[in-house]
C-alpha cells in the first residue's frame, strides 16, 4: 500500500533508525522515516497487480516545495487463501538528478 502524499503532513514523518543485523551483530544501518498515524492519510492498495506490472515511487526529494517521499507499507491480507504461494518482490533504487 502507498499513501497519497497530499494527505501526509510534514509532522507525520518521524526519523527512525533502521538497523540490519546478522546473528545479533549490527551489519549496517541508516536513518529513515516512519509515518505517524493520522486519520487524514489516504492509502491506496494495488490489489490486482500482475506479474508484469510495477509500482514506482520516490523515497526522497530535496525540493522543499514538493512531497519529500511516498510512505508505503506491507500488510497481511486476511482474505488471502491459506494455500497461496508466498509473495515475492524486488526492490530497486535509483538516483536521478535535475539541475
Amino acid at each position: 500500500m502507498r499513501c497519497a502524499t497530499r494527505s501526509v503532513a510534514t509532522g507525520d514523518l518521524l526519523p527512525a533508525d533502521a538497523i540490519f543485523d546478522r546473528d545479533g551483530v549490527d551489519v549496517w544501518s541508516f536513518e529513515g522515516l516512519v509515518v505517524a498515524h493520522s486519520p487524514a492519510h489516504r492509502w491506496h492498495w494495488f490489489s490486482d497487480l500482475g506479474r508484469d506490472e510495477v509500482i514506482m515511487f520516490k523515497t526522497n526529494d530535496s525540493d522543499p516545495d514538493r512531497a519529500h517521499s511516498v510512505p508505503h507499507v506491507a500488510f497481511d491480507d486476511p482474505d488471502c487463501p491459506a494455500d497461496a504461494p508466498p509473495r515475492a518482490s524486488i526492490e530497486m533504487r535509483a538516483i536521478a538528478y535535475w539541475f
